[in-house]
């Protein structure tokens, strides 16, 4: 419980860190660069329009999704299955989730566990607190911190996979470190290079 709050609160603090100093380029009329920009006649959307179409996301139930077109945003789950397509999307979902997939690179996601998880992009730090069904980790520099996952399977490389049980395990990959507890002994299938298995 202490270890779920603390990599909660590290995801949240990281997050922070990381929009800290951000700013969309919004110009007033005292600004320099306005000076001789015309006035659009579109009016842009409010933040209550933002907000009416964040609550109209969230109220999807089952829906599936993709970050940034659907509105899978910080806060419940609630079975939903998703993409992630947005380079360096931070996430923290509450409840656990349908099927996962991160296309994307740079992604940082925290949820309470899922169906399945697939992994494509690049150095995504993934924290679940709870199971996990089937993860497919490939890409490169990936990293997930789980608890119980039904099977693993490791196609990229430099990937480091912690978790308290792994019912199955199958690498491809190469150069990756795998951290495990309870459930298979070993790879079942390991036909990469310099992969490291502790338990």
């Amino acid at each position: 419980m202490i270890r779920t709050k603390l990599a909660t609160l590290a995801l949240l603090a990281a997050a922070t860190v990381a929009l800290t100093g951000c700013s969309i380029g919004i110009t007033g009329p005292d600004d320099d660069s306005t000076a001789g920009a015309k006035k659009s006649a579109t009016p842009s959307p409010s933040k209550a329009d933002d907000d009416a179409d964040r609550a109209d996301d969230t109220k999807s139930g089952g829906a599936s999704g993709t970050l940034g077109s659907a509105g899978i945003s910080n806060g419940p789950c609630a079975g939903k299955s998703f993409e992630v397509t947005e380079d360096d999307a931070v996430l923290v979902l509450n409840g656990a989730c349908g099927d996962v997939v991160i296309s994307a690179d740079g992604v940082s996601l925290n949820f309470d566990g899922a169906t399945s998880l697939t992994l494509t992009g690049d150095d995504a730090t993934v924290i679940t607190n709870g199971p996990i069904g089937a993860a497919q980790i490939g890409g490169s520099g990936n990293s997930v911190n789980g608890s119980e996952y039904e099977s693993v399977a490791i196609s990229g490389d430099l990937a480091t996979v912690l978790g308290t049980r792994i019912g199955a395990l199958t690498v491809s990959g190469s150069y990756n470190t795998v951290n495990w507890d309870s459930g298979a002994t070993g790879a079942s299938s390991d036909t990469g290079v310099g992969n490291t298995f502790i338990r």
